[in-house]
């Protein structure tokens, strides 16, 4: 490069910017399921703690749906509410 300097802008003159890759355009176009992928990898990256629970939410989703599951192939009905623990 030359051996020119350049001072900063000064903050007054910054501008904020937002940058649209042309895969975001699916968030607007795609399913519910990828803007919510979407916007749970977000939180991952600043919500301290927020892994974890995406991680722990997702197993008892699964043992959840499992559970239902295997009641409804050995034919039993289920209860019209589930009390919470």
């Amino acid at each position: 490069m030359g051996a020119k300097t350049y001072s900063r802008l000064l903050e007054k003159l910054k501008l904020p910017t937002v940058l649209f890759e042309p895969n975001h355009l699916s968030l607007l176009h795609g399913s519910p399921e990828g803007r919510r992928t979407y916007l749970d990898d977000v939180l991952e990256q600043i919500k301290p703690g927020f892994a974890v629970f995406r991680k722990s939410y997702k197993r008892v989703l699964a043992q959840r749906n499992t559970l239902l599951k295997n009641q409804l192939h050995q034919n039993k009905s289920f209860p019209m509410e589930f009390e919470a623990q």
